[in-house]
């Protein structure tokens, strides 16, 4: 189960990464792992659109394809199969489902100075964020980003999947970026997301599901919770 916590995570953690990068100039650009050096992601941004291949720790290549025109961001993850997430129920908070769904979210950035990065002169921010769910938990997160202003790029940021670690974008290529990458596949045949969000995906129950399944619920959102947390480094939760 970790494993698809895990790549849905990734895909997430995606969707947040592209409503702050649509902002950048028109471009194309790779992110690596600073340390190691491995590829973890490529990324074709336009103004109204995005398209990110994600690489997980197995290799698993996780597509995202966000576009402004129909207000969604289709995903697909390594079996083949699309999701179609609504950019209202990421901005809303709603996606999880059930009592992980986000009631409050607040950040605060932080000017740490200038600095150096891949040849490029940075702005250094700290930003350390609150997160509260339904369910009483509030999960904290903080991540340092190095942001070239001109391209109004993040070259450098904290690996929120590896804490401790650095993500870092190189091959930088400004312009504008061919029409066909943001395309779906013309047998495209994707499902929406459902109401009950990330957890119906994962078993748990809808809304109208009687309460005799309630245990089962909670205790799959409680597995989630303990996933995400473990994977951002061991975040509180209050």
């Amino acid at each position: 189960m970790k494993r698809l916590i895990l790549s849905l995570f990734v895909v997430l953690l995606g969707a947040t990464s592209a409503m702050g990068q649509i902002k950048t100039s028109p471009s194309y650009s790779e992110v690596y792992e600073k340390g190691s050096g491995k590829l973890r992601a490529k990324e074709w941004i336009m103004p109204d659109k995005m398209r990110v291949e994600s690489y997980d720790p197995n290799g698993m290549c996780t597509i995202m394809i966000y576009r402004a025109d129909s207000a969604k961001i289709y995903t697909q993850i390594g079996n083949g199969s699309w999701l179609a997430i609504p950019l209202s129920s990421v901005k809303a908070g709603t996606f999880m489902g059930g009592s992980l769904n986000i009631t409050g979210n607040k950040s605060k950035r932080t000017h740490r100075g200038q600095e150096t990065v891949e040849g490029y002169d940075c702005n250094h921010y700290y930003v350390e964020t609150a997160t509260s769910h339904e369910n009483g938990t509030t999960s904290y997160s903080d991540k340092d980003e190095w942001v070239y202003e001109p391209y109004n790029m993040v070259i450098q940021e904290s690996d929120m999947v590896n804490p401790g670690g650095y993500l870092v974008r190189r091959n930088i290529k400004l312009g504008t970026q061919p029409a066909s990458l943001f395309e779906l596949p013309k047998d495209y045949n994707g499902n929406e997301l459902p109401l009950g969000g990330i957890m119906e995906i994962l078993g748990g129950t809808k809304k109208s599901d009687k309460q005799g399944s309630q245990k089962k619920t909670e205790s799959k959102e409680a597995d989630v919770m303990n996933s995400l947390l473990e994977m951002m480094g061991g975040a509180k939760k209050k």
